[in-house]
Parts: C-alpha cells; sequence; structure tokens
C-alpha cells in the first residue's frame, strides 16, 4: 500500500494553515497542482473588484530544530538555484511563507529582495542560497495587507510604465489624440480603487477628505505667488502621502512615479487647473465630466 511521508504531512498542514489565514482576509486560493516553484495562486479584490495580477506563495513547513538559525535569531532557509531565479525574474509578486509545525507561527518574507540575478549566476551560486526569515515578519492578517497592497502598487506601477512605453513609441491607425490613454486609463482606476475619484451619475469627482489632504499640503508648499509648478507638487505630495496611509507601507516616490503622475494630471482637468491664475482655495469645484461623452465613437469610425 501506498505510504504517506511525515514530510508530506506537514506539507498538507502548513498549506491548509496558509490558505486559512489568506481566506479570511478576503483572497482567492487556490492550490498550484503541478508544482514548479509556488504552491498558492493568489487573487486580490479591492471594492468588490478582483485584481488583474496574481500573487504567488511558496509554503515551507518546519520545526525549529529543522533549519539553521543565525546569532541574531533570524532563520536561514535553503532553497534551489533554479527556483529563486524564477521568483527573481517573475513580474508578479512572490512572497515565502514559513510555517512552525510547534508554534503555529508563520514567518514570509520576499524572495525578490534578497538576491540579484548575477549573484545566482556565479559558480558559487548553482548549488542555490538560502533565504533569511526574520523574526518580526509574522505572516498575519496585517502582513498580508500590506503585501496585497504593495504587490498592487508594484502591477498598476510597471503597466503604466508598459503602456507609456507604447504610447510614446509607436502610433495606432485611426486612433484619435484626444482620446484617454490606457495608461491614464489605468492611473484613473487605481485612483478609484484608492478612494480618490468618486464615480457619480456621469461625473466623475474627487473625494473631499483627500482634496482636504492637498490643501493641508498646498499650504506648507505653495509660499508667496501661485504658480503651475508649485500646484502639481503639492497635488504630487499629497498623492504620496495618500498612497502611504492607504496601503500602509512606505512609499517609494520612483516606484510610483507614473502612478502619481496619472492620477495629478486627471485631477488638474477634473478641477481644470492647467492655466490657474488665481489661488487655490477650499471652494474648488470640480467640472461635469460626462462617461458616457467619453465612450461616444466619433463619426470617422462608424461605417
Amino acid at each position: 500500500m501506498p505510504r504517506r511521508s511525515l514530510s508530506q504531512k506537514r506539507g498538507d498542514f502548513a498549506l491548509a494553515n496558509v490558505i486559512k489565514l489568506c481566506s479570511e482576509h478576503g483572497w482567492i486560493c487556490e492550490v498550484v497542482g503541478q508544482d514548479y516553484g509556488e504552491d498558492i495562486s493568489i487573487q486580490a479584490t479591492v471594492n468588490g473588484s478582483v485584481d488583474s495580477f496574481r500573487i504567488w506563495i511558496q509554503v515551507k513547513g518546519y520545526s525549529e530544530s529543522s533549519y539553521r538559525k543565525k546569532r541574531s535569531g533570524e532563520l536561514s532557509v535553503h532553497f534551489d538555484r533554479n527556483h529563486l531565479l524564477k521568483w527573481l525574474r517573475s513580474l508578479e509578486t512572490v512572497i515565502v511563507v514559513l510555517y512552525d509545525q510547534d508554534t503555529g507561527c508563520m514567518l514570509w518574507c520576499y524572495p525578490q529582495g534578497q538576491f540579484y540575478e548575477s549573484f545566482l549566476n556565479e559558480p558559487f551560486g548553482n548549488s542555490g542560497k538560502n533565504l533569511v526569515f526574520n523574526r518580526s515578519d509574522e505572516f498575519d492578517l496585517s502582513s498580508i495587507a500590506k503585501i496585497e497592497w504593495a504587490a498592487r502598487l508594484d502591477y498598476y506601477s510597471k503597466s503604466i510604465a508598459i503602456y507609456e512605453y507604447y504610447e510614446r513609441n509607436f502610433s495606432y491607425v485611426g486612433e484619435e489624440r484626444s482620446k484617454p490613454t490606457y495608461s491614464m486609463l489605468l492611473a484613473f482606476t487605481f485612483g478609484v480603487e484608492l478612494d480618490i475619484f468618486k464615480i457619480g451619475n456621469n461625473t466623475i469627482s474627487v473625494n473631499s477628505e483627500f482634496v482636504e489632504g492637498i490643501l493641508r499640503v498646498k499650504d506648507k508648499v505653495i509660499k508667496g505667488e501661485l504658480d503651475f509648478k508649485k500646484i502639481k507638487t503639492s497635488m504630487l505630495l499629497g498623492v504620496v502621502g495618500h498612497i502611504g496611509k492607504k496601503t500602509s507601507n512606505p512609499v517609494d516616490e520612483t516606484v510610483i512615479l507614473k502612478i502619481v503622475s496619472g492620477i495629478t494630471l486627471l485631477i488638474f482637468g477634473i478641477y481644470d487647473l492647467d492655466k490657474i491664475r488665481r489661488p487655490l482655495t477650499r471652494k474648488l469645484r470640480p467640472r461635469k465630466y460626462s462617461i458616457r461623452r467619453s465612450h461616444k465613437r466619433h463619426k470617422s469610425e462608424i461605417k
């Protein structure tokens, strides 16, 4: 009769507990049937909508005696070189979770943040390397929320950068310049997910609480005569601060520059600030934007 090994039991138990916690947060979890380095495929949701990206999780069950401890108390776990290379090259977020069989404690790390590919390609990297797990990086509901928003930021940043490259270097036959670009549409979608933009009855507006935050930032940034550059600076800082607060993640301005720039331009359009020559007051009122009109086909396209 086939026998089930102790390592298989531990692996299944660890996998079940990680899935239980992820499901409690609201993630859609699918066990990967053919395991080539990841055990769980995750789909996150925001405001009831399923995200367009996935998060991948590799799960390892362990006991305190089975892995080497560093002097600092961190755990060091060996992984195959090919798995590490696959994770480093992934455009989507990959995390590794350790499940302590004795205590039920779970630790996690980003493999992408611990190595450069060139390091693994060197001769002494052929056998693989150890990933380090910090004791303070517990895999719980709080860390899951941060991982989700970090993955969302990363997805939108990369997608907007890719679309902007194509829009800048390639022209589409018959496409009008006045139409919204894909990169701007992505920035708008992310702005909705961040509760910056509100969609009403055929109108688009900006969250009033967000506007209040922008005005507070404006008072610190804008001194003396008002100009376009100062308004844009205050708006950029306001968006960055809002993203950091909303996602509970330290915000790297260089990573989210495309998102912030796109959202800022959209706010300028809603408030018609491009030609502003007056003080920015608390009586900002958005112009009416017709959603239906923006989707109306041009006469030249109708055959």
